[in-house]
């Protein structure tokens, strides 16, 4: 898991991208003891990776509000899609040609 080919690693050998790839696997406790271990000694000496996983978790958090607050017949927001679809193409996860695009939302009837 944390050996893609990178020469910049940090003194754990750790590097920040490898933080960012198993976020949601760490945060879902899904990472085998070893893995979370060598995570979590990345996250003592890197204040970039704590701030970022603060910013996930919080972003986790509020889409599952807003996922709660929202009822089945309502449609989600155009802006939230976009959000979440431009979010994802920044980090690297996607791009207008991945095949990924908004939902379509259901017309009047």
């Amino acid at each position: 898991m944390f050996n893609p080919p990178q020469l910049n690693r940090g003194p754990d050998g750790t590097t920040c991208r490898d933080v960012i790839e198993t976020l949601m696997a760490y945060i879902d406790n899904e990472l085998s003891s070893s893995d979370r271990d060598e995570l979590e000694r990345h996250l003592r000496i890197c204040r970039s990776c704590v701030n970022y996983l603060d910013s996930y978790r919080a972003s986790v958090r509020a889409a599952s509000e807003a996922m709660r607050a929202q009822t089945a017949d309502e449609p989600l927001p155009d802006a939230l899609v976009k959000a979440v679809l431009d979010a994802r193409r920044s980090f690297g996860h996607g791009s207008s040609s991945d095949g990924v695009e908004p939902p379509q939302q259901p017309g009047p009837q």
